[in-house]
């Protein structure tokens, strides 16, 4: 800071040059002391940690008693979403039985424990053969 020569100083007067002086020592002072604090720090030896072991939170009989409860609560996890599998594809078939019989009905045919239909026909030839869902079995190559 001490050799550059500010742009602006021929504009300055000379109370705005003193003021201008008073800073730069004010500056050179601090920066001053911090490299007096850096060097003392560097000649510090380095702080050294020592860690204390571990001590054991919990005694063995404690562990096998939280792996315990720990492994039950895992088997009742799987038996529960084992359950929740099975409950799914139960009610997956009956949404789907439920929703055949209200298509059966809405097209007319009920259903009775001896009933056996054959041979109905569909209510139009050309949705039959390739309808929505549907596709056409092409030939082999």
């Amino acid at each position: 800071m001490c050799g550059r020569a500010w742009p602006e100083q021929s504009h300055l007067s000379t109370g705005e040059e003193d003021r201008r002086k008073e800073i730069e020592s004010v500056l050179a002072a601090e920066n001053s002391r911090l490299r007096v604090e850096l060097e003392k720090l560097r000649l510090q030896p380095p702080p050294i940690i020592i860690q204390q072991p571990m001590q054991d939170t919990f005694p063995d009989s404690e562990k096998l008693s939280l792996l315990s409860r720990l492994e039950k609560a895992n088997t009742r996890i799987r038996t529960l979403e084992s359950q929740l599998e099975e409950n799914s594809r139960r009610w997956g078939r009956k949404k789907q039985d439920m929703l055949t019989r209200l298509s059966e009905h809405d097209h007319g045919f009920a259903r009775t424990s001896t009933m056996i239909l054959h041979d109905l026909p569909l209510k139009s030839a050309s949705l039959s053969a390739s309808g929505p869902g549907r596709r056409r079995q092409l030939d082999p190559l």
